[in-house]
């Protein structure tokens, strides 16, 4: 099952408290509370069942990686080579969808190991040859700042919590730093492993002088980039829905282990109660009549089971899937 996150919540549910309360024949302002968590239950259920979202809502869905199957189905032995072929298709777990606004991918980006030439001119800190450039750092990769020029001389390169660091009532940032020699003589470094729990902003500064650092911006191993959507097309008149890849198209690589593709999509029918089908608002009815007849009664067993013409009614806007392949040959049904 891929990862999931409602990004937008629905703005209104599929019932309405007063028609659900009319249906109950219940008087005014009795059991609203009750009824209305009736209504999200009835909801959820019946999205469940479906794998529909009824109500429109934006959703984030991550996927691991764009699968690999096998371009060769054999029995008994034979003498070749077993070659892969990847899927030519990312499928969307919620249906309808409406549209897709992007497909991300984070790229196991790795271990930086770098090394930044540090200069002074104009009473600032220089960074290969650009004045208190903000630089970003990568947790769990390491940088050294050398200061072997003479012009850092009297100019100590150190790092802090605080922008403008001892200056502005800081303190030394020391996590993961090593320092060599005087500032401004042959071999003279500040070199900093970036720890997995290091703050997400770093400032450096001369630890005698004032004004003179910048700023260091702390991410994760992983970067996220867009996929050019001209590597795609959304096919949303098959349920359930699905990103093919064009002929000319290519899937991103160098994927992280887990959640390497992020896609941004629409789903659901409408954002009126009005634009549900009518026998999915029936159903839900039912099942919150059936809640609210039996509320109380589960302690026995079998416990109460909702009439079978409620899931008859669902039935026919439920997505399938279906395995492409005979040792995926496996039915599902609901939230994919």
């Amino acid at each position: 099952m891929s990862g999931l996150v409602v990004e937008t919540q629905p703005a209104r549910e599929p019932l309405t408290v007063i028609e659900t309360r009319d249906s109950l024949r219940l008087d005014d302002d009795v059991d609203e509370t009750l009824v209305m968590s009736y209504i999200i239950a009835a909801r959820e259920w019946a999205e469940n069942y479906t794998g529909r979202a009824l109500i429109t809502r934006t959703l984030h869905q991550f996927i691991d990686a764009y699968a690999r199957l096998p371009d060769n189905l054999t029995d008994g032995f034979y003498t070749g080579v077993e070659q892969t072929i990847p899927q030519n298709y990312l499928e969307l777990a919620i249906s309808p969808v409406i549209s897709v606004s992007s497909v991300s991918y984070f790229n196991d980006s790795g271990i930086d190991d770098l090394e930044y030439a540090v200069t002074v001119a104009s009473g600032v800190f220089y960074i290969d040859g650009t004045a208190q450039p903000t630089l970003t750092l990568k947790r769990g990769s390491t940088y050294k700042f050398k200061q072997d020029d003479s012009s850092n001389g009297s100019h100590p390169f150190r790092l802090s919590t605080t922008a403008n660091g001892t200056h502005s009532g800081g303190s030394q940032y020391t996590t993961g730093v090593t320092t060599s020699g005087t500032a401004g003589s042959s071999g003279a470094y500040l070199e900093i492993t970036v720890s997995e729990d290091a703050p997400d902003t770093l400032y450096y500064y001369c630890s005698n002088h004032s004004n003179m650092g910048g700023a260091l911006t702390i991410t994760d191993q992983d970067t996220e980039a867009t996929w050019a959507a001209k590597n795609y097309y959304v096919d949303s008149v098959r349920e359930p829905a699905r990103i093919l890849l064009r002929d000319a198209g290519s899937f991103p690589t160098d994927l992280r282990a887990a959640n390497g593709l992020k896609i941004v999509y629409t789903a659901g029918y409408g954002t009126t109660t009005q634009s549900v089908p009518e026998p999915i608002r029936i159903a839900m009815m039912q099942y919150c009549a059936f809640l609210y007849e039996h509320r109380g009664d589960f302690e026995g067993f079998p416990p109460p089971i909702p009439p079978k013409v409620l899931t008859q009614l669902l039935t026919p806007y439920m997505i399938m899937r279906f395995g492409s392949t005979p040792y995926q040959n496996v039915i599902r049904q609901g939230i994919g």
